[in-house]
C-alpha cells in the first residue's frame, strides 16, 4: 500500500509539472511517525479541487500539463490506503505556484497491520 501511494504521489507532480519544472520529495520523522512530501513547483490544485479529490465516492480527473489523461481515483483511494496504515493524507496548493502532497505514518515498530 505504501508503494502504491508514493508512486500515486510522485505520478500527479510529475504529470501537473512541466518538463523544465522542480520536484522534491523529502522525508522527516516527526515523534512516533515519518512524513514522506512531495513538493512541486506545478499548477497547483484549486483549493475547492482539493475536497472532492479527496471524496471516496467521486471520481475527478483533469489533463496534466502535457494533456495526459487519468483515471482521477488516485487520491481518493490513496488517503483510505494511508489511514489503513495509521496515517494520514494532506494536500497543500497554491494556484500557479505548486503543491505538497504529504504522506504521514507510524514509523515500522508503530504499525498494526
Amino acid at each position: 500500500m505504501l508503494h502504491s501511494i508514493l508512486q500515486n504521489l510522485l505520478s500527479n507532480a510529475i504529470k501537473f509539472t512541466d518538463p523544465q519544472g522542480r520536484i522534491q520529495v523529502t522525508t522527516s520523522i516527526d515523534g512516533n511517525s515519518c512524513l514522506v512530501s512531495v513538493d512541486d513547483n506545478g499548477r497547483g490544485i484549486h483549493p475547492d479541487v482539493i475536497d472532492e479529490l479527496f471524496n471516496e465516492g467521486s471520481v475527478y480527473s483533469t489533463k496534466g500539463s502535457a494533456g495526459e489523461k487519468g483515471s482521477g481515483m488516485g487520491l481518493s483511494l490513496c488517503r483510505p490506503a494511508a489511514k489503513r496504515l495509521g496515517g494520514d493524507l494532506s494536500i497543500e496548493s497554491t494556484l500557479g505556484e505548486g503543491c505538497r502532497a504529504t504522506l504521514k505514518v507510524p514509523l515500522a515498530s508503530e504499525v498494526e497491520v
